[in-house]
């Protein structure tokens, strides 16, 4: 009952409170004025809403009715760019140690997907040579790829390179050249990586740096493709803007790689581009080409010419044998020049130079 009680008291206080309040409120003669109503903010409001509603009609009106000539450019354009992809793809037959290769990298880095330790066993590092003594990294880092964008961007570039030195220097030539590179680069690296730590220019994580990709294999060959374009063509037009010197154009993505991927090797690079250059003048074959024509022997073996000749149908690969160009190779007249996706020959410049990218 105390309880009741004691509510009912509370109850009544704040009634009062709160008529004390209102009463207040109206004895302030302030709160009795009433603003007067604005006529001229209500059109304003009228006028910009119906400003609103026409803009609406409009834009639905567009989108109704597109004009015909708009609809009429679409499979023009879809054309162009079908016809421009296409003259950009490889057509049969196929260099047979260019398309494996490519393809078996393809297929390296779908398998690194579902096992990603590939990246690193099969990655190139000074310390995994010098202190795991684990020497088949030297073949095995060019075939494995951090991303499909690092694969796809080293492909554009290797196949066409590649399948242009295999067809002028022989598919069997070409399998010992990309093997080789992969250890001569490795090498290289090594020793220049020891000379800088040596010199204080560099420190013991270089030791650790992974190495993997086939950018340098890229560098390599569009470096020998650049020597023997720049005999007929001495210049190239870059993007219609610039022209430079054919032979600098592995230069210019060099540069042009290190400022788009930060990360990527500008030394490893760098070697691959001197190692191409040492193609060209007929330096690297010494390394390349085994003696008492053991290559011609190979080919001639019975049971090997049946597997080539089973295996890959000459309708849609091409096997260049030892004896259609050991005499040619390495030469100016037995360069065969494939047309790659970054020279444009149907097109003239000034200094009579290719042209680099212009339909892109």
């Amino acid at each position: 009952m105390n309880k009741l009680c004691n509510s009912c008291i509370v109850d009544d206080f704040n009634y009062q409170e709160r008529e004390d309040d209102t009463e207040e409120i109206e004895e302030n003669d302030d709160n009795r004025k009433v603003e007067p109503y604005d006529f001229a903010l209500n059109d304003k409001l009228r006028t910009t809403y119906q400003q609103f509603e026409d803009i609406v009609e409009d834009i639905c009106h567009l989108r109704s009715e597109i004009p015909p000539e708009l609809i009429m450019s679409h499979p023009t354009i879809y054309s162009q760019y079908l016809s421009l992809v296409s003259t950009s793809l490889p057509s049969p037959p196929y260099p047979v140690i260019t398309t494996g290769v490519c393809g078996f990298m393809f297929l390296t880095y779908i398998a690194s997907i579902f096992n990603p330790s590939l990246l690193e066993t099969w990655s190139f590092s000074i310390n995994t040579i010098i202190v795991d003594y684990n020497t088949q990294v030297l073949n095995t880092f060019p075939l494995i790829h951090a991303s499909f964008l690092h694969l796809f961007f080293n492909i554009c570039i290797l196949y066409p390179t590649l399948s242009e030195f295999e067809v002028s220097h022989g598919s069997l030539h070409t399998a010992l050249v990309l093997n080789t590179l992969g250890a001569v680069t490795c090498i290289a690296y090594t020793i220049t990586v020891c000379i800088f730590k040596y010199l204080g220019l560099a420190d013991e994580t270089a030791l650790n740096v992974h190495l993997l990709g086939s950018s340098g294999w890229a560098f390599t060959f569009l470096t020998v493709h650049s020597c023997y374009k720049s005999i007929n063509s001495s210049t190239t037009n870059i993007y219609n803007s610039y022209n430079i010197p054919t032979i600098f154009i592995p230069l210019f993505y060099l540069v042009i790689s290190a400022i788009l991927v930060p990360g990527s090797s500008f030394l490893g690079h760098l070697i691959s581009i001197i190692l191409g250059f040492s193609i060209y003048l007929n330096i690297f074959s010494k390394l390349t080409i085994p003696p008492f024509q053991i290559l011609d022997k190979i080919e001639n073996i019975n049971l090997f010419k049946t597997a080539i000749e089973t295996i890959f149908s000459s309708d849609y690969f091409v096997w260049t044998y030892e004896i259609e160009v050991k005499n040619s190779r390495y030469q100016e007249c037995g360069f065969t020049s494939i047309s790659l996706p970054i020279h444009h020959e149907n097109t003239s410049t000034a200094s009579n130079g290719d042209k680099l990218g212009s339909d892109l």
